[in-house]
């Protein structure tokens, strides 16, 4: 027999698994809504004694309900399962209770809920009764983050109306690298799932509030910067959804860079010479700049010894040393002021010229 059998006739305790749809709102000691009705939906089933209710957001971060133990008519002691705190209440004739344990966010916490059964056109309405005397329609917490909040649930039996909701899945993320010249190519997919029996009739995108395209995957270029994609899922009939998600495509890269003295007849590497001609050779590639700022030069080494005495000529601003050594140095630096630095060193061997 059901849980209801000592409020409602049997042939009314006889319905398991049956869709409920109603609303969620969070009241604070006083009785003041601090979370606004939310629209939820969930499963009530008797026969395991249970009902499973969708998370809500509050704060930015879902109130996530295990599954309520139902509790019929009866005076019922659980403990709160994170402090083992003993809570009581008690199911009148004609009421339905339930066991509460939500999550939000690292705290678990308790509570009940005792509703009022009354008739509806769809089957039974769910109403929360003041069932700790308070005055406020529900039984506040008196464990968790929340002591003397109340989390309501009004519910009724029914299906939901037809909706397509809707989430966003960015590949890669929301922090993309700049892969391609000024930007990178976003391939984002909407992932709908459909309630009451709803049927797609499309999803719609937009980029920075402007039109992107339709479909449940979008394939887009995106410049540097900050941008914000947005799907709606629409259905034939009911209502529609929108999620958004951020996406930053982001320069973090500095640009390769090579540099080499290189035999100006053959093209190999050289890194000594004694006479003939070499050749500066360096490349500078950036996979988002196309054309990244470049500094390249070289600079003559002298060996010197200690006490060696240097001959200066002031007038001509002439100091005569051997060079022994060429330094090849080339530095890359994109628009977004990343840069990178190769080098290479021709040694200088004694011998004649050509």
């Amino acid at each position: 027999m059901g849980l209801l059998a000592a409020a409602l006739p049997a042939a009314a305790v006889t319905t398991t698994g049956v869709e409920v749809v109603g609303d969620v709102q969070v009241l604070d000691p006083t009785g003041m809504q601090v979370l606004a009705p939310q629209p939820v939906t969930g499963v009530l089933d008797e026969a395991a004694g249970t009902l499973t209710l969708e998370p809500v957001l509050f704060f930015g971060m879902p109130i996530t309900p295990h599954p309520f133990e139902l509790l019929g008519e009866g005076s019922h002691t659980r403990n709160d399962p994170a402090t083992g705190t003993p809570l009581t209440t008690t199911v009148g004739p004609g009421q339905l209770g339930a066991f509460m344990v939500v999550e939000w966010g690292l705290n678990t916490f308790s509570s009940f809920i005792v509703w009022d059964v009354v008739p509806h056109a769809g089957g039974r309405a769910f109403q929360p009764a003041d069932s700790d005397g308070d005055g406020i329609p529900g039984q506040a917490f008196v464990t968790g983050p929340f002591p003397g909040f109340t989390l309501l649930y009004s519910l009724r039996e029914g299906s939901p109306p037809p909706e397509a909701k809707v989430s966003v899945t960015v590949a890669g993320g929301a922090f993309l690298e700049c892969d391609e010249p000024g930007g990178h190519t976003v391939t984002a997919t909407a992932d709908v799932t459909l309630v009451g029996g709803a049927q797609l009739s499309e999803v719609q995108w937009t980029v920075d509030g402007n039109p992107a395209g339709t479909g449940t995957t979008l394939s887009i270029f995106l410049p540097l910067g900050q941008h914000t994609l947005e799907a709606t899922a629409v259905p034939v009939t009911g209502v529609s959804n929108t999620a958004a998600v951020p996406v930053n495509v982001i320069d973090t890269k500095p640009p390769e860079v090579s540099a080499a003295f290189v035999d100006h007849r053959t093209g190999a590497v050289v890194t000594e010479a004694a006479r003939g001609k070499v050749e500066v050779r360096y490349a500078v590639a950036d996979a988002c700049d196309p054309n990244p700022a470049v500094d390249a030069t070289v600079v003559p080494v002298f060996a010197v010894a200690d006490g060696q005495v240097l001959k200066i000529q002031g007038e001509h601003q002439q100091v005569r040393l051997p060079t022994t050594a060429l330094h090849l140095t080339v530095t890359g630096t994109d628009a977004t002021g990343n840069s990178a630095t190769a080098e290479a060193v021709l040694h200088v061997l004694p011998g004649g010229e050509d």
